[in-house]
């Protein structure tokens, strides 16, 4: 749209300020030749198309680099189509199997598919060239993704919550902990300083920390001190594992990709798409097992006459 067009033009006015040899020479020309005006008009005609041609490769040259790492190319616009349809299919699945889950279980499958759902929406905005911006560096960046992460992610926390039997006042203390990560990693996106981008960064990181030690501590040890099913003590162990070592990638390929400028738009659509698919998912179909839950269901009272 107008924003690449904007850039292109841009890139153009920016190599076409690089003064290139033939403009040097032309200019040396004029001061040598001043006394004989038909040769210097000649030889300043050829010059002039020289750099005509210098500038034109210069152009295309930066147009090209933008096109390759500054938006998303055919790869990584099949990854979020895939993503999309993973998400979709997923969270069609557990809309639908909740309406028959077990009641211990139906909880679980309703906000896995709220989470779904709202991350198919925005991979569908994604995939339809909405929810994004430029960024510093003349950058593709999505924020759209942070809407789904500030939505999605407080509630597979509340899903590690309930499974755990965890005091619902902590996990809403966990919860605001992850969006300030989340609004944490949308400002640095954005900010126009490298140094006050670094600085969110940082932020987001010391907001994550106390995530990663509610789940992995104080929710464990709750779920430990509640329950002696070990069915379902593993289970939190395997789908709070996935959650944090998933969860944890995010920020490194934020470094690389807004961070650095290192990574590309369609590697970090990539990137993220194959986190998204994991962390949403995979998680959701691991998290409703119903052995676990029929285990963990209270025995029923048995009357003899």
């Amino acid at each position: 749209g107008r924003e690449w067009r904007w850039k292109t033009a841009r890139g153009r006015a920016c190599s076409q300020q690089t003064a290139c040899p033939s403009r040097r020479s032309a200019r040396l020309v004029r001061v040598l030749l001043a006394r004989r005006p038909g040769l210097a008009k000649g030889v300043g005609l050829v010059l002039r198309a020289a750099c005509r041609r210098w500038t034109g490769r210069r152009a295309r040259a930066t147009d090209r680099r933008w096109s390759l790492t500054t938006r998303v190319r055919c790869a990584g616009a099949i990854f979020d189509l895939l993503a999309f349809l993973a998400l979709l299919i997923t969270g069609l699945f557990m809309g639908f199997k909740a309406m028959n889950a077990d009641p211990n279980v139906r909880v679980f499958y309703y906000i896995n598919a709220y989470v779904c759902g709202v991350a198919t929406f925005a991979y569908f905005a994604m995939i339809s060239g909405m929810g994004w911006e430029t960024i510093m560096g003349c950058r593709q960046f999505f924020y759209v993704r942070y809407l789904d992460w500030a939505i999605t992610t407080p509630l597979l926390i509340l899903n590690l919550g309930l499974l755990a039997g965890e005091d619902m006042v902590l996990v809403a203390a966990v919860m605001g902990a992850d969006i300030a990560m989340i609004f944490s990693g949308y400002m640095g996106s954005v900010a126009l300083v490298p140094t006050v981008k670094w600085l969110w960064f940082v932020i987001g990181l010391v907001v994550y920390a106390p995530v990663v030690i509610a789940i992995v501590r104080m929710f464990r040890q709750t779920l430990i001190d509640k329950y002696t099913d070990v069915d379902r003590i593993e289970l939190y162990s395997k789908v709070s594992l996935l959650t944090i070592i998933v969860w944890s990638i995010y920020p490194i390929v934020w470094m690389f990709a807004i961070g650095t400028g290192g990574l590309g738009v369609s590697a970090e659509s990539i990137m993220y798409a194959i986190l998204d698919v994991c962390s949403k998912c995979v998680f959701s179909f691991m998290i409703v097992q119903f052995n676990v839950y029929e285990s963990a269901a209270p025995a029923t009272a048995k009357e003899y006459v």
